[in-house]
């Protein structure tokens, strides 16, 4: 097994006292990188003393909802996990999942819903709301869409003191 040393990381870079706004297809909340033992989520509400969610968007009444719509390998759990998961396996031991923890696993997550559910204006007021100053958004778009890139490029344009990055290819 190879190992790369997550040299940020161990210097303190981690993400502590960071939320990350994504909008992506849902997160699996019920992932080890994003369980919480010790507390429920509840869908479009403020989540407090969660260990990695702050709000969870959804289009769903109800978890039973949600978990009946879920999809296995949805996209948005893969993105959540590159960017802020950290693994809550109770037997990992030296060399286990933690090894994929995301590359600011202390950072908390505002998932402000599906991509296709989400208006940029809903994804700016969230992040004022919540204190987010950085979004990431890994979509697969075909081609160049004029309306996609002038909508989120007035947002960013609107709110110079946030940063939105978006894939270049997914």
């Amino acid at each position: 097994l190879n190992y790369l040393d997550r040299y940020i990381n161990n210097n303190n870079y981690n993400g502590e006292g960071q939320i990350v706004t994504i909008q992506d297809t849902p997160i699996d909340f019920y992932h080890e990188m994003f369980r919480d033992s010790s507390l429920n989520i509840q869908l479009n509400k403020r989540i407090t003393g969660h260990r990695k969610f702050v709000y969870y968007g959804s289009k769903s009444s109800s978890t039973s909802d949600w978990s009946s719509k879920l999809e296995v390998n949805e996209h948005g759990t893969h993105v959540a996990g590159t960017v802020a998961g950290k693994s809550e396996c109770s037997n990992d031991g030296n060399i286990g999942t933690s090894l994929f923890n995301g590359n600011a696993p202390d950072a908390k997550i505002l998932y402000v819903g599906d991509l296709n559910d989400v208006k940029s204006s809903d994804l700016g007021r969230l992040m004022k709301e919540y204190g987010s100053y950085i979004s990431t958004n890994s979509w697969g778009v075909d081609g160049y869409n004029n309306n996609i890139n002038h909508e989120y490029g007035k947002l960013a344009y609107d709110n110079p003191d946030r940063l939105f990055l978006f894939a270049a290819g997914n």
